[in-house]
């Protein structure tokens, strides 16, 4: 058992509050096994493995996808839209997965204690784009130098290689790209330019970023995309193929590490964008305080959003010592609609 075990009841209710708030609706697959787990202690204790505290009901069922995709004779494999290609059985699912994770109890618990929750959700970006759009217009200077914060596999950064249609009969982005993002507006179309913003520099920053040329690491990220969501799952490989093309350059380690580092080298000809899409860790406090002290001497702006459901999508500028945000968007934590505020 992880040494920051939690009691049983505690983590019996976060399964059950995954299912009821984050799965209802969403995904009927994740909603029944993630209520079944809550009922059960056994596999309670073996969710309990898990290195990353705070997303335990992501990483379980990530790590039961992972290793179920590795298996194609398995009968759960049944249940499972990403990996059926098609329609699923009907029928209760959670024996069967029940089974499955009592006869592999030493992979899953190997799974937990060495993997990070990092889904690179490449819908957010159908969100960040106009904020990326409105940083390039305000910044003093151009092209925009793009540093995400928890950037997992980096997908993220390369935005302005796809391409977008928010309902409004035209589309954005680069012509013939092969992640074709779609999103929902709720309200008016924010302003965004026939020819997007230039990008001289993208930086990631991860705890432990994924290379998308190592299988292993596309086969968990592919994990981590939830079974019925077969979409997302396609959009994901899109992406991947054109980050092996275009590689942004990944950092790991510590984000207050190595930021003021990436900072302090970073041209003054670039307009230096921060971005924290989805980063539960990181100290908002501590992070504002470091790009107040970096201001000083150079202009920064930074993007935020995150959370589960609906989310809010705030910009800060940094310059002289001081901050200025504002509240850009609600949209959804995975990109699929957008009510524009500015």
């Amino acid at each position: 058992m992880n040494a920051a075990s939690a009691p049983k009841s505690q983590l019996a209710a976060r399964f059950r509050q995954f299912a009821e708030v984050e799965c209802r609706g969403v995904s009927p697959l994740y909603d029944r096994l993630s209520l079944g787990i809550a009922e059960d202690p056994v596999l309670l204790e073996i969710a309990d493995h898990a290195k990353q505290r705070e997303a335990i009901p992501h990483l379980f069922l990530g790590a039961v996808h992972y290793l179920l995709a590795k298996e194609p004779e398995h009968p759960l494999r049944s249940y499972y839209p990403s990996l059926t290609g098609g329609p699923v059985i009907d029928g209760d699912p959670f024996p069967e997965f029940r089974r499955f994770c009592l006869d592999r109890v030493p992979e899953l618990v190997n799974v937990l204690a060495s993997r990070l929750n990092q889904t690179n959700e490449v819908r957010r970006a159908a969100c960040l784009l106009p904020a990326f759009c409105l940083v390039a217009e305000r910044g003093l200077v151009s092209p925009l130098a793009v540093i995400e914060l928890g950037a997992s596999a980096g997908l993220l950064l390369l935005w302005d290689r796809y391409r977008y249609d928010y309902g409004d009969g035209r589309e954005y982005g680069a012509p013939g790209s092969p992640v074709q993002l779609r999103c929902e507006l709720r309200g008016p179309l924010p302003p965004i330019p026939a020819a997007l913003p230039k990008v001289g520099l993208r930086i990631g920053v991860d705890l432990n970023p994924l290379d998308v040329c190592d299988p292993e690491a596309v086969a968990w990220l592919k994990a981590l995309v939830w079974p019925d969501e077969t979409d997302r799952l396609d959009l994901l490989q899109s992406a991947v193929g054109l980050v092996r093309a275009e590689p942004p350059q990944l950092l790991g380690g510590d984000a207050f590490a190595l930021l003021p580092t990436v900072l302090s080298e970073l041209s003054p000809d670039f307009t230096a964008c921060v971005v924290r899409a989805h980063t539960p860790g990181l100290s908002q406090e501590r992070l504002q305080s470091l790009l107040t002290e970096h201001s000083l001497s150079r202009e920064l702006f930074l993007i935020r959003l995150g959370g589960a459901g609906q989310t809010e999508m705030r910009l800060s500028r940094f310059h002289e010592g001081r901050q200025n945000e504002e509240l850009l968007a609600a949209c959804d934590a995975h990109g699929e609609w957008l009510q524009w505020y500015v």
